[in-house]
């Protein structure tokens, strides 16, 4: 056993604080009701494709030799202000690794006008797996832009975004909702 010096930085819980507080620790992802989305491209296959629930059916942004296929903006309305713990992206899940987004922004907002930067992320396109960004604090949204600077090959394609919430925010939010 090596002791080492508690980091004030970081936040220790103990196990009755976790068993207690599980809700506030443990995320699920939500389908939201009455989500949209659209993009400020044209499509090859349908913006809806990234939020209908099934892997199988991929977004993909315009096939053309045509420069200017990247930068996509996509604008996901959650359909209610709701606290979002972070986002899984599903590349496309057919083995054609065309298309993997690589960097992004996100922006968020309450209004669908008025967006405010996130952060900026790079995922690795090496396979099809889901690439979960847990975000470092929640945020209050109703409209999360996703912006595509870079997919592989030029292009940006997606079989599915989640949404997560602590299960905690998801309990307090479905209650108000029925509310």
């Amino acid at each position: 056993i090596r002791l080492i010096k508690e980091n004030p930085e970081i936040k220790t819980v103990t196990a009755k604080d976790l068993i207690e507080n599980a809700d506030e620790f443990s995320y699920v992802a939500v389908n939201f009701p009455g989500i949209s989305a659209k993009t400020d491209k044209t499509e090859n296959m349908p913006v809806a494709y990234m939020i209908d629930g099934n892997t199988g059916t991929i977004y993909h942004s315009e096939i053309t030799n045509t420069p200017g296929r990247l930068p996509v903006t996509i604008d996901i309305n959650l359909g209610y202000p709701y606290t979002i713990s972070g986002l899984g992206y599903q590349p496309r899940t057919d083995g054609n690794l065309t298309g993997h987004f690589e960097d992004i922004e996100i922006e968020y907002s309450l209004d669908g006008k008025n967006y405010e930067f996130y952060n900026s992320y790079t995922m690795e396109s090496k396979d099809a797996n889901i690439k979960n960004i847990m975000f470092d604090e929640p945020l209050k949204a109703k409209h999360i832009r996703i912006i595509v600077l870079k997919g592989r090959g030029n292009y940006a394609t997606c079989a599915e975004f989640k949404f997560y919430q602590t299960e905690g925010d998801y309990k307090r939010e479905a209650e108000a909702d029925d509310v």
